[in-house]
């Protein structure tokens, strides 16, 4: 089995490192023959040198990048690859996360249709205790909502404050089955996906990156598969925690209103 990791760092290279630690830690549990590839999207503005040959049990490779966003950084390595279908996975990664050492071993034990685009782990939000993903396409007018409510950040900031905490209440974890999106935290996305799509192309600098890829899988008639086996802990908005709420907004709003445009057309 051949995995490729497209880790996104910006400035979180203590999180870069405790991430690869746990990566090799839960590929050196697997029995399986996993060959296993990461290379890391650096949009840091203050870099700092890393040491590859440190590890080399997952071919490591840094490529420095200008600051292009989270799924733009991502997808400017996958779309430089020759054949990105040599993968049977390729996982696109945010760094300030944990694979359960079990990871590696129930990925490379299950099999997964040819209809079957992206696999969802279980990324449980250490933040918000509870694990993340999207059950059902939300309709055109959910996303009417959160462009206008992040038009105005004071909304935006009232209904954080009270409706979405709410949600953590709500969630409760299931049993694996289909789904409309998973976590953008971590995104496993099949060669059967790059298959029906050769290059990636979200031209948003961050957000809305779940519906998107989500989007792209319904169109091509595959579905999104959940698996609790899969767990994932993460510690979440490392990153996004140094933009302040205005810009948080601003980027947000840009997102769904491509969403919107692009996907919701009717």
């Amino acid at each position: 089995m051949k995995i490729l990791i497209v880790a996104v760092n910006y400035n979180t290279y203590k999180e870069l490192y405790d991430y690869l630690a746990k990566v090799i830690e839960s590929l050196d549990y697997s029995s399986e023959t996993i060959e296993l590839k990461v290379i890391v999207a650096d949009n840091s503005t203050e870099r700092e040198y890393v040491d590859v040959d440190k590890y080399s049990r997952v071919g490591l490779e840094v490529r420095s990048l200008d600051n292009l966003g989270y799924l733009g950084a991502a997808q400017t390595v996958i779309n430089s690859l020759v054949d990105v279908t040599i993968y049977d996975y390729v996982a696109i990664s945010n760094v300030d996360l944990l694979l359960d050492k079990t990871f590696f071993e129930n990925l490379a034990c299950r099999y997964f249709s040819n209809k079957i685009g992206w696999i969802a782990p279980s990324i449980y939000s250490l933040q918000e205790k509870r694990v993340k993903k999207t059950m059902n396409r939300p309709s055109k007018w959910k996303f009417v909502f959160y462009r206008m409510m992040y038009k105005l950040p004071l909304l935006y900031k009232l209904y954080y404050s009270t409706a979405y905490r709410r949600k953590r209440v709500k969630s409760q974890i299931i049993e694996e089955c289909d789904i409309y999106a998973g976590h953008g935290a971590f995104i496993i996305l099949t060669k059967f996906f790059f298959n029906a799509y050769k290059k990636l192309n979200y031209p948003i600098f961050l957000f809305c990156e779940e519906y998107y890829l989500a989007e792209l899988n319904r169109i091509a008639g595959m579905t999104v598969r959940y698996d609790p086996s899969l767990k994932i802990f993460d510690s979440e908005h490392v990153s996004i925690s140094k933009l302040d709420i205005k810009r948080q907004c601003e980027l947000n709003y840009e997102a769904v209103d491509y969403i919107l445009r692009t996907f919701y057309k009717d």
